[in-house]
């Protein structure tokens, strides 16, 4: 839980400044995103939420656990 909301989804913490890429193969709404692909550099998210710790957010459009690909 978050709050009042379920939290349906995994977050891994990151370095600010580093480099995220697809942990594996899954779709979007256009496209595909394929294994270790390069999505993007990893921001300060303190600059929004403060003293949150910077992480990426993994959720499976199904709501499945996004676990097990880990």
């Amino acid at each position: 839980m978050r709050g009042a909301r379920l939290h349906k989804g995994l977050d891994i913490v990151c370095s600010d400044g580093s480099i995220v890429y697809a942990p594996f193969d899954p779709d979007r709404t256009s496209g595909t995103v394929r294994a270790g692909q390069r999505l993007g550099v990893m921001l300060p998210m303190q600059s929004v939420y403060p003293e949150i710790t910077s992480h990426i957010h993994v959720q499976m459009c199904d709501r499945s656990d996004p676990t097990p690909h880990f």
